[in-house]
């Protein structure tokens, strides 16, 4: 059992630069805000960039096989103490991950203000500073493609049900270390969202569970039988060898009486049955009893009022390194396992027993559950058996074969083996696809100004392997498509450049389409972009989802660097709807947001095949989002901020003075999307299709080239609805 280490380093005195309460909720509070309107976006006060240029060298420069961030606060590396997290990340660097750890400011070695590199395979990180941790977090799903893993323990006092669902969110697997009972009983500051969270990781299905003990595997497989490994500890048998004939100063006095030495390490606690070592103590006067460690409950516990430290025959020796253990207990004749039995200890998976065991050192315990599937481990229930079985165990220790079954045992449950058990979990986790997740099309007529921008913000590293790119070049003659092709050299057939005659937007749509092969499709226009961590969110979602289109919020961006949301968390859930649930949701007024827009749509791509878009012609995003909806039959929306939408680049369709000059063409999209719904029998799918010719018809009479066809389109609107023609009046 670790705990005591976990407390000490929970009592950490170095504060957050940013109280993670207070940043977790206005972060909630953000996500949760109601857009009825297009309106100033708002934005949490978040701490100033920092530099992680060295991380994102390491990533760049090295091909690794994953990330392992140990997220637990308090665990630290350069403890002086080996525990379970140590060994699995030893295994994992073995085998090529990149380990992030958070540091523990209580360690000399692990004290760092931002980052520190201590090996191509080891960084330390300060997650104290919650602001920091995100950017750290960001930075690993941005540039790193492969299987990024988020371990944690039950007392870690930092990350949040939030954060965890944001982890998941972007790429990350947790990884939970179910190594204890989580219960006030042991950790008497256990906060409630420490046990809110525990709850809620194991029930979560994307959650690795990793139980060391058979009782906490039962109660974790009672909420799924996915995820769930049975782990318990092991032992690092190199770590056990080769002493160079060192004595520590602690033992010479205890060498001196040339008795038989009868050892534990470990703490000294509640969870610990002094009884039963002082009945030894006083029924075998002649064994010297050797307990290393240190008072877990500091002087007010069992251990000080067991007085245990009193008898001849007990020496008590503080706490050592793990790496000078075996200089100690290399003198041990007999090595206890003494637990109290409890509900709590039935969970306990002692690494000890295992250590003990690969220096050949008999052991013998109180009743316990882990122990008990190890038969060459003597098990006492009753005090007078405990003391008859250190004395059996004394004579085994000169027993060759029984002392080679012992160091049998150790070898069979290595470290090793564990992480490997543990690694093949992980990996399971890992799915692979067959298709692209997700198509983007980026229609491009004359935008080398821009084509840079917004392939750079899509093309990120961690993501390449899951996009699917395609730049139609509608016939310009400026260095857009020379971009195109940088881009393509650097991520190969990931990013297609598709050159042909010029067919207006519409025309690259269609074209777009047809050369689709993702699982999804998007359509972003090459003066705009999706915003990076947005479309990582986007691409995790779209692993999972199977409706037919996803609605998903944007943002207006200005030359002078401000924003608008539009978004539809006012009137939509995070869930999945059928498309009449989707268009009475919608349609509780016929606002700017009544409708999904062109950047906020995201399809299915076998929805989109019989589609055609009208060429030579501006205006044709309603075209886009109204012909697709005959074919879909589930929609689902994700409230993240994804596509972002310039507004402001000279020329742009919704510029005034383009706007009247190409009248005729908006007008022509109006009759195209009337003429289809007409053609539509079912009623909501009519009323919505109404709605958004209602929205494209303000445009026009707001910039109409001709008082005929203004007067023509509003004589239709009065026959067709008396309320959409005095809305339009009132235009």
């Amino acid at each position: 059992m670790s705990r005591p280490f976990y407390k000490r380093a929970y009592h950490a005195t170095v504060k957050p630069a940013l109280n993670f309460v207070t940043f977790s909720k206005i972060r909630h509070r953000n996500r949760n805000v109601e857009y009825i309107h297009v309106q100033q976006a708002v934005f949490p006060q978040v701490g100033a960039p920092v530099d992680l240029s060295e991380l994102k060298v390491l990533l760049a420069k090295n091909k690794y096989d994953g990330v392992f961030v140990c997220g637990s606060n308090g665990l630290g590396w350069f403890d002086t103490f080996k525990q379970r997290h140590h060994h699995l990340v030893d295994f994992l660097i073995k085998k090529n991950f990149l380990v992030v750890c958070a540091m523990n400011p209580t360690f000399d070695l692990d004290r760092t203000d931002v980052i520190s590199l201590k090996s191509k395979n080891l960084v330390l990180v300060n997650f104290y500073d919650r602001n920091i941790w995100k950017q750290v977090i960001d930075t690993l799903a941005m540039n790193f493609a492969g299987g990024k893993f988020y371990h944690l323990i039950g007392t870690e006092a930092g990350t949040s049900i939030n954060d965890i669902k944001y982890l998941e969110s972007v790429g990350y697997k947790t990884v939970y270390d179910y190594c204890d009972e989580l219960s006030r009983e042991i950790f008497s500051g256990l906060s409630d969202m420490q046990i809110e969270r525990h709850d809620f990781l194991l029930k979560n299905k994307s959650t690795l569970i990793t139980a060391t003990a058979d009782n906490l595997y039962k109660k974790a497989t009672s909420f799924k039988e996915e995820n769930v490994v049975y782990s318990p500890n092991g032992v690092s048998l190199e770590d056990w060898t080769d002493f160079e004939g060192v004595t520590p100063k602690e033992m010479e006095p205890v060498l001196a009486k040339n008795h038989k030495i009868i050892g534990f390490y470990g703490s000294f606690a509640s969870w610990i049955n002094f009884d039963v070592i002082k009945h030894l103590a006083q029924q075998r006067p002649d064994y010297e009893i050797v307990m290393i460690g240190y008072d877990y409950e500091g002087g007010h516990g069992a251990f000080a009022k067991s007085k245990i430290a009193e008898l001849p025959n007990v020496h008590i020796i503080d706490s050592q390194p793990y790496k000078k253990l075996k200089y100690f207990s290399q003198f041990f004749d007999v090595a206890l396992l003494p637990f109290a039995l409890s509900e709590v200890t039935k969970s306990v998976s002692p690494v000890k027993m295992f250590e003990y065991m690969a220096m050949g050192i008999p052991v013998v315990a109180t009743d316990m559950y882990e122990v008990r599937k190890y038969p060459i481990v003597a098990i006492a229930k009753t005090n007078d058996e405990f003391v008859e079985n250190v004395d059996k165990a004394i004579k085994a220790k000169q027993d060759k074969k029984f002392v080679a079954e012992l160091k049998k045992v150790a070898a069979e449950n290595t470290w090793e083996e564990r992480g490997k058990q543990v690694l093949d979990a992980m990996n399971k986790m890992q799915k692979k696809y067959k298709q692209p997740v997700l198509t983007i099309a980026i229609p491009c007529y004359n935008m080398e100004k821009y084509i840079d921008v917004c392939l750079s913000k899509i093309c990120i590293p961690s993501l390449i392997d899951d996009l699917e790119i395609i730049v139609v070049d509608d016939g310009g003659h400026d260095r857009s498509a020379d971009l195109v092709k940088m881009y393509s050299s650097l991520y190969g057939d990931k990013i297609r450049l598709i050159q042909k005659e010029n067919g207006g937007h519409g025309s690259c749509i269609n074209t777009g389409i047809a050369n689709a092969n993702g699982k999804y499709f998007k359509l972003v226009d090459a003066d705009d972009y999706c915003e990076p961590m947005a479309l990582i969110q986007h691409i995790e979602f779209l692993k999972n989802c199977d409706a037919d289109a996803v609605v998903t919020n944007y943002n207006h961006f200005y030359d002078d660097g401000h924003t608008d949301e539009v978004s539809y968390v006012s009137r939509l859930q995070e869930r999945e709807y059928t498309t009449d649930e989707f268009i009475d949701a919608m349609l509780v007024d016929t606002s700017f947001v009544s409708y999904a827009h062109m950047h906020s749509l995201t399809y299915k791509t076998s929805v989109l095949k019989n589609v055609k878009i009208t060429e030579h012609s501006f205006y044709v995003d309603n075209e886009y989002i109204v012909y697709p909806f005959k074919n879909v039959k589930k929609l689902v929306y994700q409230n993240i901020s994804l596509y972002q939408y310039y507004l402001g680049r000279p020329g742009q369709s919704v510029n005034p003075e383009i706007a009247k000059k190409r009248s005729n063409q908006n007008l022509n999209i109006i009759h195209n999307i009337r003429k289809f719904w007409t053609g539509i029998e079912d009623k909501k799918l009519n009323e919505y299709i109404l709605n958004i010719m209602y929205h494209q018809s303000i445009f026009y009479v707001i910039y109409a080239g001709s008082e005929q066809d203004k007067n023509d389109l509003m004589d239709w609107w009065k026959k067709q609805s008396e309320s959409y023609y005095e809305k339009l009046m009132n235009v």
